[in-house]
Order: structure tokens, then C-alpha cells, then sequence
């Protein structure tokens, strides 16, 4: 049976492992049912708006939804007057900016953490011109350390995409994009969901992965104990693509500096990877607090202040998170 050092790594550098095929790819393979679901911005024609002295907003922007996923959105709206922008209720975990603006039309870039505990969060956001004010609430869905649930689809959310070196005016939708994790040609990839890109984001819905695409976790080894050697796991990249389907950049989620790198993981059930592993000539520990829902997972890969390879399912405290584009 593979040994639990060289399965751990196979996950870890899966992510790695896509990339390198992916750039020999241009036209991929697709599962017979593809995903497919454009982000809309909000405050279009047809939208209704509400106006509240000097203040003009569409109702949609008063009151959003995201998912728990969701690092980002934007409050459009215009005045008259000058205005500013201040919390009704502090939220740690969600920013935003500028907090005042000249009269005219305004967007605020509201910024969020990944929600990653069980309950759906909201924070109210109030804009003042003049004597007129705008309550707008962002409401987080709740995450669950980002488990998808009982074979449900799992929703990623990306907007205000930073484009490293490149320039992703070219694509036009992003795939997901699933490889074995011991594959030894390019043809072993599968495309398991699309959607459009634009605005520089994207809304994208990951179906659950077929038993034929997970696989197995080991039995515990050493100081890591696998609370069900019988699950079984799978994971996904996220590419960009023009309108002839080649593929032109990778997509993460990351910290600014990328010290921080996410994995989307899938489970067929729920599992706990927990423990920590020093391996013979290395300098550091290998530290897993994987606590895997079924469903979708998000996975962090990082490094903590003793040099510690950090692998978990919670978003660690103190990183300023975004999405990125790039070419590997």
C-alpha cells in the first residue's frame, strides 16, 4: 500500500503537477456535463434603484449575498454631495475602500475574508451625503471549513483578479481543471466545470467529483492519524482560457506575497488528517490539521513563524487574501 508520506505529497504537489501538464494542453477533455455560470454586476439597466436623498443605489446593491468563499465585492452607487462611508457595526473580517468620495458616480471595493466557521456572518456598511444615508448589508454565507455538503455544488467566487506580469484581457472564461494524482500524460486531464470570466472575476460552480476522479487516503503514519483510511480525495486548478479554448494562465487564491496558497479539495466523505511528520534531513515539520467536510474543501498551504509546513482547512489569521493571475 502507498505509505502516507509519498500519498500526502501526492496531494500537495497535485497542484503543482496540473500546472506542468496544463501547459502542454490547448484544447481540454470535458466530463458530459459542464457547468457554466456567468457573474453578473450588479446596478445594470433594468435594475431597480432606490434613491435616498442624494444618494442613488440599485436595490440590489443595498442588500448582497455572497459565498463563503467570496473575498471580494463592490457597493456601487452615485451622489450629489460628497459623501462618506463608515461601519454600523464593526466586522473584523471584512474592509473597505475609499471610505469617502467627491459627488458623482462612486464604487467602494469591499474586501472579506473567507468564511470558514458554521454560521453566516453579515456586516452593515452606511454611506452619509449630506443629510441622506444608505444602509447597505454584505451577508456571508456560511462556511464549514468550505465543505460543499452531500454531493452539492460548491461555489467560487472571484472578483478585482490581480493580473501578475500578464494581461488577462485575452480570456474570456476559466476551467477547472482535474488530473490524477499520479498521471503521466497530459490525456489524463478533465475538465469538470467552466464559466465565463469578465470585469476581471468570475463566479464558477465545481460539481462533485466522480468516485473514478478520488483517491484513497492512507492509513495513519507515524505522528499523523487519518481519522477514515477509507476516504477518498480528489482536487482541481483553476485556468484561464481564450475563446479557442488554449489555455493561457493559472488562477489563485493566495496571500499578497503568496505565502499563503489555497487548494480546492474534494472529499467523499467527512475525514480528519491531524498530526505532524518530520522527515529524515529536513529542517522542518510537516504540520496537518486537515479537518475535510464532504463536498468541497478549501486547503491552506503555508509557513508559520517556526518554519513549520502548515497544511489545514482554516484560513490563517493575519494575511491579506486575493486573487491572482499568472503564467507558471
Amino acid at each position: 500500500m502507498i505509505t502516507f508520506v509519498r500519498q500526502i505529497n501526492n496531494i500537495r504537489y497535485n497542484h503543482q503537477q496540473i500546472k506542468t501538464f496544463m501547459k502542454k494542453l490547448f484544447v481540454f477533455p470535458t466530463i458530459a456535463a459542464l457547468f457554466a455560470f456567468t457573474a453578473c454586476s450588479g446596478g445594470g439597466s433594468g435594475t431597480p434603484r432606490q434613491d435616498t436623498g442624494t444618494i442613488t443605489i440599485a436595490a440590489d446593491q443595498l442588500n448582497q449575498t455572497v459565498a463563503a468563499t467570496a473575498t471580494s465585492t463592490d457597493i456601487i452607487f452615485s451622489t450629489e454631495d460628497a459623501w462618506s462611508a463608515d461601519f454600523e457595526n464593526e466586522a473584523e473580517w471584512l474592509s473597505f475602500d475609499p471610505e469617502n468620495g467627491d459627488a458623482g458616480d462612486n464604487t467602494i471595493n469591499v474586501n472579506m475574508q473567507a468564511n470558514t466557521s458554521d454560521s453566516a456572518r453579515k456586516a452593515v456598511i452606511v454611506i452619509t451625503s449630506g443629510t441622506s444615508k444608505a444602509k447597505v448589508t454584505i451577508n456571508q454565507a456560511a462556511g464549514g471549513n468550505t465543505g460543499g455538503g452531500d454531493g452539492d455544488e460548491f461555489i467560487i467566487t472571484a472578483t478585482n483578479v490581480t493580473a501578475l506580469g500578464v494581461s488577462d484581457s485575452d480570456v474570456v472564461k476559466v476551467a477547472a481543471v482535474w488530473l490524477p494524482f499520479d498521471a503521466e500524460t497530459d490525456d489524463e486531464a478533465v475538465t469538470v466545470a467552466t464559466a465565463a470570466y469578465s470585469n476581471h472575476g468570475f463566479t464558477i460552480k465545481l460539481p462533485a467529483l466522480a468516485n473514478n476522479m478520488l483517491e484513497r487516503l492512507p492509513e495513519e503514519e507515524g505522528g499523523i492519524t487519518v481519522s477514515d483510511p477509507t476516504a477518498k480525495v480528489g482536487s482541481i486548478v483553476i485556468v484561464g482560457l481564450n475563446a479557442d479554448d488554449e489555455f493561457l494562465y493559472f488562477f489563485d487564491y493566495a496571500s499578497d506575497d503568496f505565502s499563503v496558497v489555497t487548494q480546492y479539495m474534494y472529499a467523499d466523505r467527512d475525514v480528519n488528517v491531524i498530526g505532524a511528520l518530520f522527515e529524515e534531513g529536513s529542517y522542518e515539520n510537516e504540520i496537518y490539521d486537515m479537518r475535510l467536510k464532504k463536498g468541497w474543501n478549501a486547503m491552506y498551504n503555508y509557513y508559520n513563524e517556526n518554519n513549520d509546513d502548515i497544511y489545514t482547512t482554516t484560513l490563517p489569521a493575519g494575511y491579506t487574501m486575493g486573487w491572482y493571475c499568472y503564467q507558471s
